[in-house]
């Protein structure tokens, strides 16, 4: 059985060799004993998958994605060059698909544009056994 780890890293390489985008991968904790409710997994996936979606929408060049695992929190940081010019988020339905997601999760969702740059951050309460 694949652990989430290494399910949400070839998920993610998969994706982006697909359209021949570049991605930094990087997680500083072990997630290898990490387990989650399959139902937790299942909008953690969603979630990925819409971010996914939109960085390859707008994005360009390399994707940083940033996984770490403290407290019994999942934090996850995204960076992306963007050809994204509109800074209102709250009017597309990926941003109200992830949020809603995260509000299931009782987690925090902040995104932001910066010089051309796309950052997301995910805060997401894990209760590991």
């Amino acid at each position: 059985e694949e652990n989430f780890l290494e399910g949400m890293q070839n998920f993610l390489i998969r994706r982006y060799s697909l359209v021949n985008r570049k991605i930094q991968f990087e997680a500083n904790s072990d997630f290898q004993t990490l387990c989650i409710d399959k139902s937790i997994c299942i909008q953690l996936l969603n979630i990925f998958q819409e971010l996914v979606n939109n960085d390859l929408k707008y994005g360009v060049g390399k994707t940083i994605w940033k996984l770490s695992l403290a407290d019994n929190m999942l934090f996850l940081q995204l960076q992306s060059i963007t050809v994204w010019e509109n800074k209102q988020f709250s009017s597309g339905n990926g941003h109200k698909t992830i949020q809603s997601r995260v509000d299931i999760l009782n987690g925090k969702y902040l995104q932001q544009i910066n010089n051309g740059e796309y950052q997301a951050e995910l805060k997401i309460p894990i209760d590991s056994d």
